[in-house]
Formats: structure tokens, C-alpha cells, sequence
């Protein structure tokens, strides 16, 4: 399974928005290996940029993956309800 790029899209809005409005967005949260760390801004800007991103696109398979447990619009309003709750 493959995200489309509607799917990309919508991904890439509902991570934006929740990095925008981190509480920390230059906090690091996400630790990916050999050292290093990602922000929620760091995070959206590799997603948004996952075309020539290895990051952004890794991170991408992982939302992919996440699909075949989690609705891809429930992944989504996850991070809206971070927005919201």
C-alpha cells in the first residue's frame, strides 16, 4: 500500500498544523537513530519536502505502514485532536 498524493497532501496539512502550533516546535521529540533527533517543525518540514527528502519519505512509510492497524483519517484526526484537545 501506497500513500496517494490526496493521502500525502492531507498528511502533510494535519503535520504542518500540528507543528505550528507545538507547544515546542523546535523541541526535539523523535529520536531516529544514529544521533538524531527531529522537532514537530523539523519533522513537518521533512514531510512536506519527502519528494527530495529521505526523512520526509521514511517518515511517510511509516504513517503507510501504520495503515494496515489505523485508518490513514484516523492517524489524521489524531493530530487534529492534538490541535483541538
Amino acid at each position: 500500500m501506497t500513500l496517494n498524493d490526496h493521502e500525502v497532501g492531507a498528511v502533510r496539512t494535519a503535520v504542518t498544523l500540528w507543528a505550528d502550533r507545538h507547544p515546542k516546535p523546535d523541541y526535539p521529540i523523535l529520536a531516529i537513530g544514529y544521533g538524531v533527533e527531529l522537532s514537530p517543525r523539523e519533522i513537518a518540514d521533512a514531510v512536506n519536502q519527502s519528494d527530495t527528502d529521505d526523512t520526509g519519505r521514511k517518515l511517510l512509510e511509516v504513517i503507510d505502514a501504520a495503515r494496515e492497524r489505523v485508518p490513514l483519517e484516523e492517524i489524521i484526526a489524531d493530530f487534529q485532536g492534538v490541535l483541538d484537545g
